[in-house]
């Protein structure tokens, strides 16, 4: 599997400029790279170069003009480690993120099959400057966190929920623009594992309509949007949520915000859960089967080619119980940068846990490339 992904992608990258001359075909991807020094309690501190926030990838983007105001579009996006090639052993370090082929017209907007980012998800992260870095507020406290395990017995993996993974085996649709109003809908129909799944775990429902959408509005200084969403956990359980927020600029100045509520998370679903440097959890989520509430404030000041960030944020389950999971975030940051491609950025982040939740403090630098 290492050589044959290995040769593909070498192949792609050669046969790039012949393909661009029969469809427009793009590639595109991020390196990314940040030393991390990190205190938990209970454990040593680390220290490491890393990517553990996923933000390095190569992607292949193909269009081609149908006519009549219709494209046709295909991605192929694999995720990448700058700092640790052995990351997933069974493809050198490669795995796989959006891939789908759709249709897009002017105006009916677009529809595609395959694997995507959940509206849920894309409409919170953008909100994070330090999203996909070390000092994030996703997992940390700030922003829930599912990464595509709470229904990995009926989705292949995805989770319509939380802001990290993607929705495999399913359909979007993002509607064209209407007075500054955009639809995003995601549905994941699969009910193909009726007995054992190719891990060997054993299904315990076959219903599992899994989706999510969103609402949003951006004009000018003002983006809001509105998202739910719901994921089947099985024997008739569902796990859903519903989050309002958005952003708003004045001038050099941008206030920021989420509110998140949770119903019946999942253990392996929603809520504050972290890693350490080496990747070993140390922050569980909304209690299973709990309701519960995530939330997030920011602030950013951009001077010259520097913004500076300060951002906080809480998750706290209803429950009383003594194993009740809640948490506070901060972190303070700097991005630098160089130019539209190229950014340095460090900063601090602490998040506190209560009851049996290990307390966290990271302090970060790092470098992105965009190409």
């Amino acid at each position: 599997m290492k050589s044959t992904l290995q040769a593909a992608i070498a192949a792609a990258l050669i046969a790039a400029p012949v393909m661009s001359a029969v469809a427009d075909v793009k590639i595109y991807g991020s390196v990314q790279a940040e030393y991390s020094s990190e205190d938990l309690d209970g454990q040593v501190s680390e220290q490491g170069i890393d990517d553990n926030a996923l933000r390095s990838r190569i992607g292949f983007k193909a269009t081609e003009k149908l006519g009549n105001g219709l494209t046709a579009i295909a991605l192929l996006e694999f995720q990448a480690n700058p700092a640790d090639s052995t990351a997933n052993v069974d493809d050198g370090g490669l795995s796989d993120r959006q891939q789908f082929v759709g249709l897009k017209h002017e105006k009916w907007g677009f529809v595609a099959l395959g694997t995507f980012k959940s509206p849920y998800r894309t409409t919170g992260e953008k909100l994070d400057p330090l999203n996909e870095t070390n000092l994030q507020g996703i997992g940390a406290g700030a922003f829930s966190a599912s990464n595509g395990a709470s229904d990995a017995n009926f989705s292949d993996g995805s989770s319509t929920l939380g802001h990290t993974g993607f929705v495999s085996s399913a359909i979007y649709y993002k509607s064209p623009t209407w007075n500054n109003l955009t639809l995003d809908v995601v549905f994941s129909p699969d009910e193909k594992f009726n007995g054992i799944k190719d891990n060997e775990v054993v299904q315990t429902s076959g219903d599992n309509d899994d989706y999510a959408l969103s609402v949003s509005y951006n004009k000018g200084p003002l983006y809001a949007f509105l998202a739910f969403g719901e994921n089947s956990i099985g024997n008739g359980a569902d796990e859903s949520a519903i989050k309002i927020g958005g952003s708003f600029n004045m001038g050099a100045h941008t206030l920021s915000g989420q509110y998140e509520w949770i119903q019946e998370a999942n253990a392996l679903g929603l809520g504050a859960q972290n890693t350490n440097v080496n990747g070993v959890s140390d922050f569980s989520e909304i209690t299973a089967g709990d309701d519960g509430e995530v939330w997030f404030l920011g602030y950013q000041f951009k001077m010259g080619n520097n913004t500076f960030v300060a951002q906080y944020g809480q998750t706290e389950s209803d429950s009383n119980a003594v194993n009740a999971n809640d948490s506070e975030y901060f972190a303070l940051g700097m991005i630098h940068n160089f130019s539209k491609r190229t950014k340095l950025f460090a900063g601090y982040s602490e998040t506190d846990g209560d009851n049996n939740e290990a307390d966290r403090e990271v302090f970060s630098v790092g470098l992105r490339k965009d190409f």
